[in-house]
């Protein structure tokens, strides 16, 4: 009996610290809880496998992405479809070489929030603004360069955005930084030209990224 309960108290131990009860009645849309961090669900399969995005957001930091240019060269972080993957490489990549994550504030940041959570990559972010915006189908992004008739005031966005104000979070909208950048240290972002109504994912430089930008971590469960 005793090595029984020896073993059912090693098993506790080894449970990672970033396991959370999810409810099962979630749905896509709710607000949770993921150790401490508020978050909106937007991903949700038949088998209670899902995304959230944090309701807050990092803003108002310069070069937030890295406030170092010249050590871009060295890093890898080119994934489209795996911002863990990316946000894990830069992690890496600041141990290996001894180099402060502090010179990569929204990575800092995004660590900061606990263990399971990640810079977004091109391809998740997308997936995002497809349930934000309402899309019952998956916008087929190759097809344009933008997006057209994005109304803010829209049943979706607007239903999305006062459900993140009211939990105190920072409504979605514009100038979101991914986790994705290429070989030319070019950081693709999500834009969108408020006199247009357009918007798009472009590639901007890493000095480009100011104040008005802001970062968002995303979490699978």
């Amino acid at each position: 009996m005793k090595n029984i309960i020896t073993y059912i108290l090693l098993l506790f131990l080894i449970l990672p610290t970033n396991v959370f009860a999810i409810e099962p009645d979630i749905r896509k849309g709710d607000i949770i809880e993921i150790n401490g961090v508020k978050a909106i669900v937007f991903r949700l399969d038949e088998y209670g496998n899902g995304t959230a995005m944090t309701i807050k957001a990092l803003r108002g930091v310069k070069r937030a992405w890295c406030s170092d240019n010249k050590i871009l060269d060295e890093l890898l972080s080119d994934s489209k479809i795996d911002g863990y993957a990316n946000t894990k490489a830069i992690y890496d990549f600041c141990s290996n070489n001894k180099i402060s994550l502090s010179l990569f504030p929204a990575f800092a940041w995004c660590k900061s929030l606990g263990e399971g959570w990640y810079i977004p990559s091109e391809e998740q972010l997308k997936d995002f603004i497809d349930f934000w915006l309402g899309n019952e189908q998956e916008y087929n992004w190759d097809d344009e360069d933008e997006g057209t008739g994005l109304d803010l005031n829209a049943a979706s966005p607007k239903e999305i955005n006062e459900k993140i104000m009211l939990s105190g979070g920072t409504p979605f909208f514009t100038g979101v930084y991914t986790s994705t950048k290429d070989s030319k240290n070019k950081i693709t972002i999500y834009s969108y030209n408020e006199s247009k109504k357009t918007w798009r994912f472009k590639m901007v430089s890493n000095s480009s990224i100011g104040l008005s930008m802001n970062g968002r971590a995303f979490y699978d469960f």
